[in-house]
């Protein structure tokens, strides 16, 4: 966008007296390391072998799930100590 669209956005909640609140989704399906382990307990049944929860057997990357938290972690650090919303808000 060539902007700070975030920094935007609670710039003008803030100077409006309002609290600003952030969304961040977790699941990155279109990061190429997500995804990259298979969870030991998968929340339901016909998620086992999706493509977008799991990789196939034998294809784990353990690696690539450490990239990708730290991705995410830092994402969430980000937005933590920029902005200090009054509200993060997780799905899933």
């Amino acid at each position: 966008a060539g902007r700070d669209l975030v920094a935007e956005y609670v710039s003008a909640m803030r100077a409006r007296g309002l609290r600003a609140g952030l969304y961040y989704s977790h699941s990155d399906w279109n990061h190429p390391d997500y995804a990259s382990v298979r969870h030991p307990r998968p929340p339901h049944p016909e998620l086992v072998d999706s493509p977008y929860v799991s990789p196939a057997p034998g294809a784990e990357d353990p690696l690539a799930w450490e990239r990708y938290l730290d991705y995410r972690d830092g994402q969430v650090c980000e937005l933590l100590t920029r902005f200090g919303p009054d509200l993060l808000w997780f799905d899933g």
